[in-house]
């Protein structure tokens, strides 16, 4: 009797144990399907760790087509029609897949969604947005095609770039900085950087201060235009020319003309270009009318010597 109730406490232990593990094994394999303790499924493993478990590889696709598949993955073969990996929810018709279409090129790796294809990759590394056929390393096309940096902080310490290298070392980048905000920099490792602050643009500096352009360094041009008033004043009849007299006190008191910066003035705020060329230009306008005052004098002194000369020589024929 003892013996009996052994018995059967020991194949109660054997069922209650297959009923939480079960294998089932399949013909020529080492290792079949089990059912783990935990629900879990495994496939040539007998100790799968999640619901679903493959060791080995895994090939979908139809029959009958050869070649080798010596990595461990998922296998999607196809006849030579289009062979799409896709996702569904019932509740929306967009569908996301990854595909595979011999019609366009087997080697080429498409991504769409909502029944177009919208992004690809070539067997060459190209990458295409937008496009299926990418002729460079990364093509994006579009009505409006951009591309959007964004940093998930706020505030001077934010920045971001898009950077360019050679083999050895950075070259350069373009991006936005962490020095301050609304600063979009191109910099590159031997310097002459360019910073873009709030639409002003700085040269070589980050302080571009009000001006629209600051350049810390030399600049080397065909032709600049300025567009200023200009000095045609001068020539006005009510303008109040002043005489040399006038002139000369100020460069004895002063050390320079009227109207026109000193040494010491340029040197501490420089000049504006425009304004300068129209001081400048006033100073030769200026000159030009005590030339044509010099030379009305001289006409007139010229005429009277004339008449003097004239005078003297009747004098001098008087008295012979």
């Amino acid at each position: 009797m003892k013996v009996k109730k052994r018995l059967l406490l020991f194949l109660s232990f054997l069922l209650s144990y297959s009923s939480f593990s079960q294998t089932l094994y399949v013909p020529n394999g080492t290792n079949g399907i089990t059912n783990s303790p935990n629900l879990n499924i495994g496939i040539g493993t007998n100790w799968p760790d999640k619901k679903f478990t493959v060791f080995g590889n895994v090939r979908l696709g139809s029959e009958g087509l050869g070649g080798a598949f010596q990595r461990n993955g998922i296998l999607i073969q196809s006849n030579g029609t289009r062979t799409e990996l896709r996702w569904q929810h019932f509740s929306q018709n967009k569908n996301p897949y990854i595909a595979v279409d011999p019609a366009v090129d087997a080697t080429r790796l498409l991504f769409g969604t909502n029944g177009s294809d919208q992004m690809a990759i070539r067997a060459n590394g190209n990458v295409g947005i937008g496009t299926i056929n990418p002729s460079q390393d990364l093509e994006i096309y579009g009505s409006r095609p951009i591309i959007s940096l964004k940093n998930s902080t706020d505030g001077i310490s934010s920045y971001g770039w898009l950077e360019f290298n050679d083999v050895n070392s950075r070259m350069g980048f373009v991006g936005f900085g962490s020095t301050s905000t609304n600063h979009l920099y191109i910099m590159n490792e031997a310097g002459g950087d360019i910073s873009v602050p709030k639409g002003n643009v700085g040269i070589g500096t980050t302080n571009t201060g009000s001006w629209k352009l600051a350049v810390n360094g030399k600049i080397r041009a065909k032709e600049i235009k300025v567009e200023t008033g200009w000095s045609d004043f001068v020539f006005f009849d009510d303008y109040q020319l002043p005489t040399l007299h006038e002139v000369e006190n100020h460069i004895k008191e002063k050390g320079h003309l009227k109207d026109i910066p000193s040494a010491k003035e340029v040197e501490k705020n420089g000049i504006l270009l425009g304004e300068m060329d129209s001081k400048l230009l006033q100073k030769i306008e200026e000159l030009t009318l005590y030339t044509i005052q010099q030379e009305k004098q001289l006409d007139k002194q010229s005429k009277e010597i004339l008449e003097l000369k004239m005078l003297v020589q009747k004098l001098l024929e008087s008295k012979k």
